[in-house]
């Protein structure tokens, strides 16, 4: 008997966004019907100016609200987890007013074709997600669509092992679910990041790794976080990197996920020894990481940190002798 989990990660993933990609006439994802302008019979020379906000808020509300605004108003003046967007509920609330007074949809208004096709996307992709039944696809469903804090959402998934490291792993690679428009609101992969960590699962350090410097500050801090977590084969890989040349991107990232390591000697032997370098100390972004990552200096280490100090530029001096100061 085939067992569900003989699913590839890659075809499921593969498969949502497929149906997601589909047009379907339904009521709910018939763009034509719903978006097109424009509106007849209907006076729009007194229209308010509309702001681009504006366009975002009808977005995420036919996204995520069911096309409500006062379910959307709830959310952002809850601070709930939809609220993702960097908007005042006043302004939601003025175009629900607006929209009442209209008595008409706003949406026509607002967006072009491109963005409507992207809202029923994002439709279509919340109902293939609901749809799913199996144990470990609607794990990972579930993952995406929990309004639970991250960490509660992520240590559920964890419950299910090392057979569901493949869908998270796929997750982290779906673009799709980065974008705050798409179900689970931007915050996916975050979650996904949580649950990795927890299983310590060492075959997605390069992945999460890779996730350091990323523009979501979220997922770059929960890669970090999942990295710690995942311990000592986290550490060996970031050693590695930290003594990698030529110096690139991965000598910083290795430097930043250092400072959330569990501090030993192995671990201050390769900082310093990096610190050392005469290449190094000229790059004072990289030199200020691993700097920072020094957390706390140990007395065999101490003098040859403080022979370091007259070689670096002075915001990394004044640093390391805070850090002397308190080790």
């Amino acid at each position: 008997m085939k067992e569900e989990f003989d699913i590839t990660a890659r075809a499921l993933f593969d498969s949502l966004l497929e149906k997601s990609y589909e047009r379907e006439e339904t009521e709910d994802t018939n763009i034509g019907a719903y978006y097109e302008p424009p509106l007849d019979g209907l006076d729009t020379s007194n229209l308010p100016l509309l702001e681009e906000e504006d366009r975002d808020i009808v977005m995420h509300r036919d996204a995520h609200f069911g096309k409500s605004f006062k379910l959307m108003l709830e959310h952002y003046e809850d601070e709930g987890i939809a609220a993702v967007l960097d908007v005042d509920p006043s302004r939601i609330e003025f175009l629900m007013d607006l929209e009442e007074k209209l008595g008409s949809n706003l949406a026509p208004y607002l967006l072009q074709g491109a963005d409507a096709e992207k809202v029923a996307q994002s439709i279509r992709l919340y109902k293939a997600l609901r749809e799913q039944k199996t144990p470990l696809v609607s794990a990972i469903s579930e993952l995406i669509l929990s309004e639970e804090e991250p960490e509660v959402a992520a240590s559920k998934a964890a419950l299910h092992g090392p057979k569901l490291v493949e869908y998270l792993m796929q997750l982290l690679q779906t673009p799709t679910f980065y974008d705050p428009l798409f179900p689970g609101y931007g915050q996916a992969p975050m979650r996904a990041c949580l649950a990795l960590g927890m299983m310590k699962a060492k075959e997605a350090i390069k992945l999460m790794f890779g996730l350091i410097g990323c523009e979501n500050f979220d997922t770059e801090s929960a890669a970090v976080q999942a990295l710690s977590l995942i311990g000592e084969p986290t550490k060996t890989f970031i050693i590695s990197q930290l003594q990698s040349r030529p110096i690139t991107k991965n000598n910083e990232r290795a430097a930043i996920v250092a400072s959330a390591l569990e501090q030993d000697d192995e671990l201050i032997e390769a900082l310093i020894r990096e610190l050392e370098d005469p290449t190094i100390q000229k790059i004072e972004s990289l030199a200020t990481y691993l700097v920072l990552a020094c957390s706390y200096v140990p007395e065999k280490f101490r003098e040859r940190f403080k022979q370091l100090l007259p070689k670096m530029p002075e915001s990394v001096r004044h640093e390391m002798t805070t850090i002397l100061k308190t080790s």
